[in-house]
């Protein structure tokens, strides 16, 4: 066992330097440990005459829960420079990337209600701020998940929100392992020179769930200004989409069906003093498309005007449709003279082709919102108001589909065994049929709109004897239970009435 003293800085987390140590040997077989090898322990104390309250806060509980968190600050325009080093050079103008990953090791217990207290470094100017799931799915009813963020703010400012997920390596009930905060910006400094660079501190911030807390800390770096202060360079849209009124920086376009779309534009180059043309240079375009960074693109200027034209294309299967607006992002740098262009280019493209997407809670309850104690005899639960399941259809009016669901077998999350009881559909005709025994048709619907969202459990909690339901068997065990249930939605044969 080992014992650290004064290892952390008690106001902001941050890892202290050459903490007193002192570590023993424990004889676990004095212990006489069962079966299970598990051991209660914990911290005792004893008082005189004089007295005060002390404090035992634990970060982590061995067993519970084992987590851990990750930040990484990289500077884009210098080839995704990983910053962690003090010394490290980063340049006014570089677009600049933060992410803290959560990760979800091991325990008996998800890890819930996850509190981000952010401390994000001084000198970068924040524009973006997303919440990712290592499973790739977002949380129930939300799309994208965000943080609010001030983009003017670059003295350092503080971001706190709580994740809409509970982290652990249980699939079953829709939960992740590890999730991602990623926030972008670019470095930008009032005091920074060529010669006199601004030192921009290091930030611990804490992640802190009912049952685990855990910090990460983002590395010191320099933050110098650009080393050519005498050119400058500015990004324009050119092709038949750019918006009015937006000086060529903005443009969008719509589309019937998926295709390739290729956006084009230009950058020029150029003394500040004059005007004179700065030709033969090597510029890197860096995109960023629905809040991901993508793969950066050489530009020259093949007419040695200082006018550098480029092109870049958004491959037909990266859009998202269902009329969602897909934005692309570009941004320009000289990194050889540490030199970024003034603005960027923001081009939208929607998808109006329609589709029809699902929304279901990824976690969903009976029994918790209004406990029911087990009688001996049998019992039909209600669902708790976590379930959500939601059809988006924007095919079209009288569009046509069916909500199909099935489920596997109650088992034990304590112990290996099945629940005595079944998970059932009851229609509006009363009509009964089991999800574990094979596929069940659950709703039929025709929109009546082009763009139509149909609440499904809604129309149960509107019909309360309608639904899925938890039916227990007298002989059942009390405990928890859990099954996963696969949602299918089909097109029906008959389609577009007229």
């Amino acid at each position: 066992m080992t014992y650290y003293f004064d290892d952390k800085d008690p106001q902001t987390g941050m890892k202290l330097d050459n903490p007193a140590v002192q570590s023993v040997q424990v004889d676990i077989s004095k212990f006489h440990l069962g079966a299970d090898k598990k051991i209660r322990w914990g911290f005792t104390g004893s008082t005189g005459t004089r007295y005060e309250n002390n404090l035992v806060v634990f970060e982590k509980v061995p067993g519970l829960v084992d987590v851990d968190a990750k930040a990484q600050l990289v500077d884009k325009s210098q080839a995704n420079k990983v910053i962690d080093d003090p010394k490290a050079r980063v340049y006014t103008g570089d677009r600049m990337v933060l992410k803290y990953h959560l990760n979800y090791k091991s325990g008996r217990d998800s890890w819930q209600k996850i509190q981000s207290k952010l401390h994000l470094p001084a000198g970068i100017a924040f524009d973006s701020a997303t919440v990712a799931y290592d499973d790739g799915k977002p949380a129930d009813d939300k799309g994208t998940e965000t943080f609010s963020i001030n983009p003017d703010d670059i003295s350092g400012q503080s971001v706190s929100g709580t994740l809409a997920r509970s982290l652990s390596k249980n699939a079953a009930i829709g939960e992740t392992a590890g999730a991602t905060i990623t926030f972008t910006g670019h470095a930008t400094s009032k005091t920074a020179t060529a010669s006199s660079p601004e030192e921009i501190a290091g930030q611990t911030s804490s992640f802190e769930g009912t049952n685990a807390i855990t910090q990460a800390t983002t590395s010191a770096f320099q933050l110098v200004a650009g080393e050519d202060d005498t050119s400058v360079m500015t990004m324009a849209l050119t092709g038949d989409h750019v918006l009015p009124d937006s000086d060529n920086r903005r443009g969008s376009e719509s589309l019937d069906s998926a295709a390739d779309v290729t956006v084009s534009g230009r950058i020029d180059y150029r003394k500040k003093s004059d005007g004179t043309a700065i030709t033969g240079k090597t510029l890197t375009l860096q995109p960023r498309f629905n809040g991901e960074s993508l793969q950066t693109k050489v530009i020259t200027d093949t007419d040695k005007r200082g006018v550098y034209d480029f092109t870049y294309t958004i491959p037909a299967g990266n859009l998202l449709g269902g009329g969602h607006d897909n934005i692309l992002e570009l941004f320009a740098a000289d990194t050889s003279a540490h030199l970024s262009a003034t603005n960027s280019l923001r081009y939208i493209v929607t998808l109006r082709g329609g589709t029809r997407t699902m929304s279901v809670s990824s976690f969903a309850t009976f029994n918790k919102d209004n406990p029911q104690h087990m009688t001996g005899r049998r019992m039909r639960l209600k669902p708790d108001s976590n379930w959500s399941v939601t059809v988006h259809d924007s095919v079209g009016k009288n569009d046509a589909w069916t909500l199909q669901a099935s489920a596997s077998p109650l088992t034990s999350r304590l112990r290996d065994g099945l629940l005595a009881g079944d998970l059932k559909y009851v229609d509006g005709e009363g009509n009964e049929n089991s999800l574990t025994h094979g596929v069940v048709n659950l709703e039929r619907h025709v929109t009546a709109s082009d763009d139509e969202d149909f609440d499904i459990t809604k129309l149960w909690r509107d019909k309360p004897n309608r639904g899925i339901f938890l039916d227990i068997d007298g002989g059942a065990a009390q405990g928890q239970y859990m099954s996963q249930v696969s949602w299918t939605l089909i097109q029906d044969p008959i389609t577009q009435e007229s």
